[in-house]
């Protein structure tokens, strides 16, 4: 059981994590800076909903390298990779249940992120890393997606005053201050590959 615990945390990639707890942390500093509203648990649930689904992406991609390479690295068998998987995009899953609870958000948008996030991740990690529609995922979801949900979900939950002071920033203006971690994330992955 430890050994299948550490294979399924190695194969999970921790040293990537950091890209996503950065995007996290931009989100909740722009919610901050240009709204006053910050809410120490939603950023924490947020991040564990961030942190859970890049993990079983990264474990997903685990998973098809040991099922199309049956010697590769032999760290984790493919029924580890995908009990991992499961059990991770679960987390996921029940780490959002809980911060709409949290937060009591009042608009569609978290879940919208959400769903996109959780699908670049299955994405990416079935198989577009590939090919260049991953880049696209990759840019997509470490820059704007995770940069949106982590404000949308600091400037809608429920700590949030009323009345509520309008922000003096569009989403277009968080998505711009989001592209350098997605160049940033991009060089990652290109680095990834050049290895």
């Amino acid at each position: 059981m430890a050994a299948h615990t550490i294979a399924g945390f190695r194969a999970s990639k921790p040293w990537i994590l950091p890209v996503s707890v950065t995007s996290v942390l931009l989100g909740t500093q722009l919610a901050w800076k240009y709204t006053k509203l910050f809410d120490l648990q939603t950023l924490l649930v947020s991040m564990a909903v961030v942190v859970f689904t890049h993990s079983a992406g990264n474990l997903l991609n685990s998973y098809s390298d040991a099922r199309r390479r049956p010697y590769y690295d032999r760290k984790i068998t493919p029924s580890q990779a995908a009990s991992c998987v499961v059990f991770t995009y679960g987390l996921a899953v029940a780490a959002f249940v809980y911060l709409t609870k949290v937060s009591s958000t009042t608009t569609n948008q978290e879940i919208v992120l959400f769903v996109s996030g959780m699908l670049g991740s299955v994405l990416f990690g079935a198989g577009l890393k590939s090919v260049a529609a991953g880049d696209i995922v990759i840019f997509s979801v470490f820059g704007p997606l995770i940069v949106l949900f982590a404000y949308i979900v600091q400037v809608t939950g429920k700590s949030t005053p009323l009345p509520v002071e309008r922000p003096s920033v569009s989403l277009w203006q968080i998505v711009l201050y989001s592209l350098p971690l997605a160049f940033n994330t991009e060089a990652i992955v290109h680095r990834y590959w050049l290895r």
